[in-house]
């Protein structure tokens, strides 16, 4: 089956957000995957807290490939149908993971997201890759 990673925001993982947006996807059909990249670290909510420093970027860039590659080797899920979808900060996440240059730096292989999708980006980070996008494929 196909599935979706799903990013949170500074906030970390919401059930109003993040969740409610994991229980449509599965029940259109898809595999879920969420996560909280703050919690795995003892952060908590960045927006109501942020003298705990920057977000992690990279180690939410990680965690969004890792969660791949989980689900890549999940026999119940189609490796090649593997999206990611982001809130805000996990927005970034979500288009920053499309530049080729991450994706062979934390995924390696041939493995890589289908689809990305940034829900109202706020430009958490400075970062711009240069090089190119990863061409579109059919999901």
């Amino acid at each position: 089956m196909p599935a979706v990673v799903i990013v949170h925001t500074l906030a970390g993982y919401r059930a109003q957000n993040e969740g409610w947006q994991a229980d449509a996807l599965q029940h259109a059909g898809f595999a879920t995957l969420t996560y909280d990249s703050f919690a795995a670290r003892n952060m908590g909510d960045l927006v109501a807290t942020p003298m705990q420093g920057p977000p992690p970027y990279a180690s939410a860039l990680a965690d969004a490939f890792a969660a791949l590659s989980a689900l890549a080797r999940d026999p119940r899920i189609d490796p090649r149908r593997i999206a990611i979808l982001g809130f805000s900060f996990g927005g970034e996440v979500a288009h920053d993971a499309a530049f080729e240059r991450l994706r062979a730096t934390l995924a390696g292989g041939e493995l890589r997201f289908a689809a990305h999708v940034a829900y109202y980006r706020r430009g958490c980070t400075a970062w711009s890759p240069p090089q190119t996008r990863i061409p579109a494929r059919r999901f």
